[in-house]
């Protein structure tokens, strides 16, 4: 019992590297929601890609 309660300390390697993989996925998630609502907004974009300014 003690090794699971030292392994979910605040501080612990472990639970560094799930913070840093949760916030990884959330980065990648808003990335998704980002391209979904470009791709409901311009659905030709995907063909055309990003447009220069």
């Amino acid at each position: 019992m003690a090794q699971i309660t030292e392994a979910s300390a605040p501080g612990a390697p472990m639970m560094l590297e799930m913070r840093r993989a949760i916030e990884r996925l959330s980065k990648t998630l808003d990335a998704f929601a980002a391209l979904a609502s470009t791709l409901e907004r311009q659905p030709e974009s995907i063909l055309k890609g990003k447009s220069g300014g």
